[in-house]
């Protein structure tokens, strides 16, 4: 295919090809009739066709509804999004559109791996592993080059919520804090994961040379003015935010091993296990610091849905509490809690 279009073939980003699919960008209608028609001829006098019903062209930013594309005569079809590489870009530069279709991909990859996921016989931990293998790379797929508005991220996370709940057999009639339910399936926030996977796409994008396609387009400026009311987001605001809140400069990009150790997402250092003996189900909370106040907050937390304790004990090699009522007839309730670094991802 470049043999074939080397005479017709234009520098990225006016001309993309990835196997037989072209896209052709131009300032113009008129422009893109043109190449059209050069492209249409080219290839044809080498025994190939341009697809009539699969040729479409989007406008982005029209002031003005008049004009069309045709290809011999014939109207191309205007759409105001389109499919690339499995990615749908809008003609108005917004991602609503991706991100539902990404909430549906996950939902999708969740309904094909249902019968392990609800399985009450799988740990909560391989659950989780099964969900950060299967699941959530088809949620993250191609949202390493979006910038995402709060709205959309916790769009995200609200859907995988409701997988975990789904996957642990709690509801939210069971007023369960959403980190207990990441803690018990080891399962990290999808905004942090998605922010990662942007700034690691940003460090590659920087490592490369000057002439990288990626690379001409993070630098490019738009020509023009930017319109009235609140201004876009754009992409680099977000790696800035991002960078900003990692501790991170673009100069540490150029260390692999350094930048990928700034922007893992790591989730909290500690967390805080607590299983209950008589019914074996373990809830997890995550804690950035294990401080007694950090400590003090969960356990009041604990005993607003439990009780208080009659008594406590401890076990300082363990690093254990194990907190004993009775509160199922003659038996002992006892409630463990121990804390130990956490592994989530």
């Amino acid at each position: 295919m470049d043999q074939l279009s080397e005479e017709v073939r234009q520098e990225s980003p006016w001309t993309m090809m990835f196997a037989d699919d072209i896209v052709i960008c131009s300032e113009s209608r008129e422009q893109v009739e043109e190449n059209l028609e050069r492209w249409r001829f080219a290839l044809e006098r080498r025994g190939m066709k341009v697809s009539r019903s699969k040729t479409e062209y989007m406008c982005v930013n029209e002031r003005e509804g008049s004009g069309t594309v045709r290809l011999q005569g014939e109207e191309v079809k205007k759409v105001q999004e389109f499919k690339y590489l499995g990615s749908t870009v809008q003609s108005n530069g917004e991602c609503g559109k991706e991100v539902k279709k990404r909430v549906q991909a996950g939902w999708n990859g969740w309904r094909k791996v249902s019968g392990v996921l609800c399985d009450q016989k799988i740990s909560a931990r391989i659950k989780g592993k099964v969900y950060r293998t299967v699941v959530r790379p088809a949620m993250l797929y191609g949202l390493e080059t979006v910038s995402l508005r709060k709205r959309q991220e916790s769009e995200l996370e609200v859907a995988e919520l409701k997988m975990l709940r789904f996957s642990l057999g709690v509801t939210r009639l069971d007023r369960i804090r959403n980190e207990y339910i990441r803690g018990t399936a080891h399962v990290g926030r999808l905004g942090d994961k998605v922010r990662e996977a942007r700034l690691r796409w940003f460090g590659h994008v920087q490592r490369r040379e000057s002439e990288y396609i990626g690379r001409r387009m993070l630098d490019m400026g738009l020509p023009g003015r930017r319109q009235r009311g609140r201004p876009k987001r754009r992409y680099m605001d977000g790696i800035n935010e991002d960078m900003k809140l990692v501790g991170a400069s673009v100069e540490d990009a150029e260390d692999r091993d350094r930048w990928s150790e700034m922007i893992r997402c790591r989730g909290h250092k500690y967390i805080l296990v607590m299983m209950d003996y008589a019914t074996r189900y373990p809830e997890a909370v995550p804690l950035r610091k294990a401080t007694s106040r950090n400590l003090a907050m969960e356990l009041l937390m604990l005993f607003s849905h439990v009780g208080i304790p009659k008594d406590a004990l401890t076990d300082q090699e363990l690093q254990s509490i194990v907190l004993r009522d009775r509160r199922h007839g003659d038996r002992d309730y006892q409630f463990g809690c121990f804390i130990g670094p956490s592994n989530r991802e």
